[in-house]
């Protein structure tokens, strides 16, 4: 059975030979023929000589690594967390944002959080718009139409978790992306941040939002196998965002940005009232 990467190998090298043995012939590749021919019938090469082909081929390199590395993992649910979402290279060496750039909510920061709505939106808030300049105290208090009183209860208390790096009148800071764990005990704030989004959702004009939705049948296989592709789609969609971010000769397109939030959602369906 022919592999992924054998099948786009063989495919990008008749567009461009007549036959394995012409492309092998017109170049320096560091094998013998006849391991090269069994390489285009499945054979998975090891890792030098599969990046040498993939250049040879002029291949995009990270989608070629990516079905490389699919062909080697034996279950369904491992080859699926190195799905390819996006053709073009990303601009960063890793799918994971670093822990500097990142903050992973913590149980006690999770209390804090339950404990009123608006501090989980000041806090989104200050991490979306910090890229764009220095947050105050005064763009804050513009935006959310808080008492200046109350907002600095509200920040104080994020500064003394650990919310917020940094807390003046003319800035304040915290990391650029923010998660709260999967686990069960995060489910509360998780469902909250949820469903303020999605009230944000129908608030918006029909041309500044996106649904769709499928429904279908799913053994607990397949949905771990979703749910795995879902983290592979989050991990590019925060390289995009990242690529923008650090793009320094595109200023125009940085200037359109607006905030979005991407929400992903899967339940078991009942039909009927």
């Amino acid at each position: 059975m022919n592999s992924e990467f054998s099948i786009m190998i063989k495919e990008k090298r008749q567009q461009e030979y007549p036959t394995a043995r012409k492309f092998f012939l017109s170049n320096s590749i560091n094998c013998t023929y006849q391991y090269y021919s069994r390489i285009e019938q499945g054979l998975s090469p090891d890792f030098d000589l599969a990046v040498q082909l993939l250049e040879t081929l002029s291949l995009d390199l990270r989608k070629g690594l990516l079905a490389w590395v699919r062909d080697k993992l034996p279950k369904a649910t491992q080859k699926a967390l190195f799905s390819e979402i996006d053709e073009k290279k990303s601009s960063r060496n890793t799918d994971h944002v670093s822990v500097s750039e990142s903050l992973v909510i913590n149980r006690m920061q999770a209390k804090l959080l339950e404990t009123d709505p608006c501090l989980w939106e000041l806090l989104t808030y200050i991490s979306i718009n910090q890229e764009r300049g220095n947050v105050s105290k005064k763009t804050i208090a513009t935006n959310f139409k808080i008492p200046s009183d109350d907002l600095d209860k509200y920040l104080r208390s994020l500064y003394e978790h650990g919310l917020i790096d940094k807390l003046s009148s003319e800035s304040v800071t915290t990391k650029d992306w923010l998660f709260i764990p999967y686990e069960e005990e995060f489910s509360s704030i998780r469902d909250t941040n949820f469903k303020r989004a999605l009230e944000q959702f129908f608030k918006q004009p029909p041309l500044d939002r996106y649904r769709t939705t499928i429904t279908c049948l799913m053994n607990p296989e397949i949905k771990s196998i979703f749910e795995a592709k879902v983290v592979a789609l989050t991990n590019d969609i925060i390289n995009l965002a990242q690529k923008l971010e650090s793009d320094e000769s595109n200023k125009k397109l940085k200037k359109e940005t607006v905030p979005y939030t991407i929400g992903v959602f899967s339940s078991k369906r009942q039909f009927g009232n």
